[in-house]
């Protein structure tokens, strides 16, 4: 299985939906995109969470429901947040331009 490496930013602010989704809909609209890294990154809509896949402008294609989550419905407005999630914990990330002795892995 080839499990691809999340980024992550430090600055990407805390946003919203722009305009309710409901709990399959797999392109969402937020308010800001702004310092949002290249994907795949999560984000966290109340107690769900998303694993963005591509982006364009504020539009984000995700996959719901991600990291043991449920699918569901969202009201226009809902605060939406750039998260590091329990998956990111669980793998063992390689990097291979960084490790050079490979009987360390």
């Amino acid at each position: 299985m080839t499990v691809l490496r999340r980024n992550f930013s430090n600055t990407a602010v805390v946003t919203s939906l722009s305009g309710a989704i409901n709990a399959t809909q797999t392109s969402i609209v937020v308010a800001d995109a702004s310092n949002y890294p290249d994907p795949p990154f999560s984000i966290r809509v109340e107690l769900e969470v998303m694993n963005v896949t591509a982006t364009s402008g504020t539009t984000f294609t995700v996959t719901r429901g991600y990291d043991d989550t449920v699918g569901t419905t969202h009201t226009d407005g809902t605060e939406v947040t750039h998260v590091a999630i329990a998956d990111d914990f669980r793998n063992k990330w390689i990097d291979p331009l960084v490790v050079e002795d490979l009987s360390l892995i």
